[in-house]
């Protein structure tokens, strides 16, 4: 069991920094009246994402995400009993990090909670359920394929593998960003929405990133790796 102290307790503070940093980013531009606006918000997600794969990287593999974890176990042999635990601490991480913001900031923004844009659905003539699951899902599946690119066979290594998964984070977040919320991740999604007691999407912007992740690991198996996943 101590073998798994320190990967844990990597992915609950990573975790907890990335939804820190970027929900707390999403409320600030709110309470500032824009200060920040969507180039921002996105820098904030894509540096916090950066940074603590720069730092953790090492120690855990540095997934912050359910739906990574979940790719990791399919296709990378991550053992069940380390997927369980990490995705314990990325959902515990989020938690304390979107539950520390309401104490702080209050209920602000629903505490960065990912939503639809209703008004851009209403427009576009689609329903805001199935918008997110097909923002989410597409964009997510671009950030797995990221992810298991720079785990993989492939020349980007270091720093560079912190800075293109960070990028595809704020590519991302510029996107789509003003229409879903750009959550892509179920821990990401379950702080600020169990602290924010804002639930009406939970299936959607669960179930989107998770399929998204799967799809972005047959197109690295297809596309990309040269080795087979």
């Amino acid at each position: 069991m101590m073998v798994h102290v320190k990967p844990a307790a990597a992915e609950l503070i990573g975790t907890f920094v990335i939804v820190f940093a970027g929900s707390g980013a999403i409320m600030a531009d709110v309470m500032s009246g824009g200060a920040l606006g969507t180039v921002g918000v996105g820098l904030a997600f894509g540096l916090a994402f950066g940074v603590m794969i720069l730092v953790f990287g090492p120690v855990s593999g540095a997934h912050f995400n359910p739906a990574i974890s979940l790719v990791m176990l399919a296709v990378r042999g991550l053992p069940v009993r380390t997927m369980l635990i990490y995705v314990t601490a990325q959902i515990l991480g989020a938690l304390i990090a979107a539950f520390l913001l309401r104490e702080l900031l209050g209920t602000v923004a629903m505490i960065g909670t990912p939503m639809p844009n209703r008004q851009i659905a209403a427009v576009a003539g689609i329903a805001p359920n199935l918008m997110i699951l097909i923002l989410e899902f597409i964009f997510t599946a671009l950030v797995a394929g990221v992810v298991l690119s720079v785990t993989g066979d492939t020349h980007i290594r270091g720093p560079l593998a912190a800075v293109a998964v960070g990028a595809a984070i704020m590519l991302a977040m510029l996107v789509v960003g003003p229409l879903s919320g750009a959550g892509l991740n179920p821990a990401r999604y379950l702080g600020p929405a169990a602290a924010s007691g804002s639930l009406d999407f939970f299936l959607a912007y669960i179930s989107a990133p998770i399929a998204g992740a799967f799809a972005g690991a047959l197109l690295y198996r297809l596309v990309i790796d040269r080795r087979g996943v």
